[in-house]
Formats: structure tokens, sequence, C-alpha cells
């Protein structure tokens, strides 16, 4: 087992994670062989897959079985689509309280629930035990529409506190806690008070197991540092009663109800040309045009289809590569499936390159916005912004450990083996 002292002040969130991806499995391998041996994961990520992609990495590789940190969270209740006969069934039996919130949508803190879901965590990632199991947003309790009260939220988290501390008992986790963004100021609506959670702790268990608080935390996104707390923060809460401070969305801030994520791409940069980007570009707007002069009789031109004016409009504005994959997919490829019909072939190549190159505009946009930022706050650039984020959050504003989302081997290679240890 890992000592709490010997975990590595980064972890890796596998929040879109799972195991059907080979590179995501190749990253927790090379985070796991580079020392960052804190891993994150919930019962609802990537529908349950994120929990079998450890799992499937302890399977192949079980000498590493005992040597991480590893936590994961319950609450959520599975989508219909993912519900078996066999869980239809204990929710019946057992009579489960859940907080139905939308559609195919519920919540629930009923401990027989987290019983499930516990056991069911414990054979996906296959191992008898985990290191920490947290509730996971139990604010969610909130926008209920057959449960929503303070007075009930409470209730249940003391409920859910007090099977944990048996679970403690029996051995199936270590540690518990909380996964929260509502934990910063009681004095607000839909919040959860944080110190009455450490009165109940300590009421259910003098020498209790209540251990891991988990919320977000960026340069934008500093809620936990605010004095909501008779002049004390929650993360002096946090540190004052001997509790571990993780941060989670470091690098996917809200800023001003627009997500920006703090990213630089210096590597994939290096050897990318802009002239090389505009020649490919014009090689493809030459051959569509040329395909929709034949199709029309020379009635018509790129400029009167949507999807090609989009292409001319954004291809040197992108901000992600996400929204350059969501353009092509949904826009453009579509529409040259429509023009060139069985000879698609023709234009394949090229159509990749244009791709590959909106996606190095959209990194070199990321990076622009990302430098300017911390110029702006006044924050000193390491050689990436990820090495920036971490150094900050644990340095200078003192959280035991971050997670980072490192789904591929060239993002946690970014780290340069930095924070394996606790700072």
């Amino acid at each position: 087992m890992v000592n709490l002292k010997d975990i590595s002040s980064v972890g890796v969130g596998t929040y879109r994670m799972n195991v059907d991806n080979e590179i995501h499995f190749q990253a927790i391998k090379t985070a796991v062989e580079a020392g960052y041996n804190l891993i994150d994961t919930a019962t609802n990520y990537q529908k349950g897959k994120s929990e079998e992609l450890i799992g499937h990495f302890l399977k192949k590789y079980p000498e590493f079985a005992g040597k991480l940190f590893i936590i994961s969270k319950a609450g959520y209740f599975p989508p219909q689509t993912l519900q078996s006969s066999d869980f239809v069934n204990y929710v019946n039996q057992k009579a489960i309280e859940k907080a139905e919130i939308e559609a195919d949508f519920a919540y629930s803190l009923d401990p027989n629930f987290i019983a499930y879901q516990l056991e069911s965590s414990l054979k996906k990632i296959g191992r008898e035990y985990l290191d920490a199991y947290l509730l996971h947003n139990p604010e969610r309790l909130f926008q209920s529409k057959n449960l929503a009260s303070t007075a009930y939220l409470y209730q249940a988290i003391e409920r859910a506190f007090m099977f944990l501390e048996k679970k403690v008992a029996e051995g199936k986790i270590r540690y518990y806690g909380i996964s929260s963004g509502a934990l910063f100021d009681p004095s607000k609506e839909e919040s959860i008070d944080f110190e009455k959670l450490l009165s109940m702790v300590k009421s259910i268990q003098e020498n209790h197991h209540f251990k891991v608080v988990q919320f977000p935390f960026n340069f934008k996104e500093q809620a936990a540092l605010q004095k909501n707390y008779d002049q004390q923060s929650l993360l002096d809460l946090i540190h004052k009663n001997g509790l571990i401070a993780i941060g989670n969305r470091p690098l996917n801030m809200n800023d001003n109800g627009m997500e920006f994520r703090l990213v630089t791409h210096e590597k994939s940069l290096e050897a990318w040309k802009e002239e090389d980007a505009q020649n490919c570009l014009n090689d493809l707007l030459t051959q569509v045009e040329s395909r929709i002069k034949t199709l029309t009789n020379g009635n018509s031109s790129s400029d009167d289809f949507e999807p090609m004016v989009l292409l001319k409009k954004h291809y040197t504005h992108f901000y992600a590569a996400e929204a350059v994959e969501t353009f092509f997919q949904k826009h453009l490829l579509p529409f040259l499936q429509l023009i060139y019909e069985e000879e698609t072939s023709l234009i394949e190549d090229v159509v990749q390159t244009v791709k590959d190159h909106a996606t190095c505009y959209a990194h070199k946009n990321q990076t622009t916005k990302t430098k300017a930022f911390l110029k702006q706050e006044d924050i000193p650039l390491k050689s990436n912004s990820v090495l920036t984020a971490c150094d900050a959050y644990l340095n200078h504003f003192h959280l035991n450990h971050i997670l980072v989302g490192l789904r591929k081997p060239q993002y946690v290679m970014a780290l340069e083996g930095a924070f394996t240890k606790l700072m």
C-alpha cells in the first residue's frame, strides 16, 4: 500500500480516458513507470470504462497493484442503457432512495447504492480495496425534483459517511472523502458547509478516516482560497485538520462563462510551417472548385456552399483540436462525400493534411492565448504550461496534489519527471 506521504504530487485524472483506447493505456503505463502513483477515477467516468482501463492495466502489470494510490467516487446513477437486470432488481429489493434530476439522470447517496457501486468499482479495477472513495458532487441533490432540501442533503451525507467508516473497518477502503465544487462558501445557496462535515465525521468517530477533499482549482477558479469560514478558507480548513487537498480542472478554466484551456504546444509546432498550411488549403480549394464547376456546368462555385465558406473563414482561427475534429466530421467531410461520391479517395490525402494543419493553427492560437494570459497574470512560464500550472498550484498555493488529464504519453513527458514526490 502507498503511504500518504509517498503519493505523487501530480496524479493522473482519468475523466476522459477509457479502456477502448490504446493510447490511454500507454499513457497510464508511461505515467506509472515515471513515478506518478496517484490515479483518480469515478464510477461514471466514460460510463465505467475509466475504471476498466485501470483494471486492464493492473491485470497486465500486477506488480504495480500495491504501488498505486487509487481514488474512485460514487453517487451518479448509471443511465438506463447501462443498468443490468441484476442492478435493477437490487435497486428495487433494497428500495434505494434516489434523487430524480432529469430524464434518465439520477443521483443517490443511499448506503445500499454506494455499496453496489463500491463492489462494482473493485471488480472493474481488480483490487480488493480502494485507497480512497469519495462522495461525488453531493450538491447534485439540490437539483433533485423529489429530494431537494438542505436537511436531506446533510442527512444523506452523514449516512454515507457512517457507511464508509464501516467499509474502512472491513478493509474495502482505506480513506473516504468528498469531491465537490460547492464547498467554498457556506453562505451561498446550494452550498455545502465544510465545517458541518468536519463536525459530522468527528461525531461519527473521533479517529475517523475522512481524509480526501477534491475540488476545482486553477488560475481562474480559486474559490478554495477565499476566507469564507470565519476568516479561514476551505484550503485553510483542510490543512488545519490534517486532510489532503486535491485540485482538479487545473488547465480547463472557466473564464467568464467560457471554457479556456491553459495549454501550450511548443513541441508539436517546432517543425510546422504556416506557408505549407496555406499552400495545402489552396490545393484543396482548387480541387473542390473544379469538382463543383464540373457538377454544376459552371453555375456554382465553392462559395455557394456553407462548409467551404466556413473552412476558409475558420481555418486559421480554431482554438482547440476538438473543434477542428467536430467541424471536419459534421460539416466538411459529409459535404465532400456528397460531391465526390465513390471518388473520395481522390482527395483523402489532401483533406487529412488540411485537417492536420488546421489542428496546428488551433495549437498555435491556444499557445498564444495561454502565453498572453500568463504574462497578464505575471506568472513566469516554465518550459510548458503544464509545468507552470502544477508548480504554481503546488508550491505557491500549497495544494497537496493536482490531477492532470494525462491521456497521451507525450502529456506525461511534458511533466519532465517533476512532481513525482509530495511537495
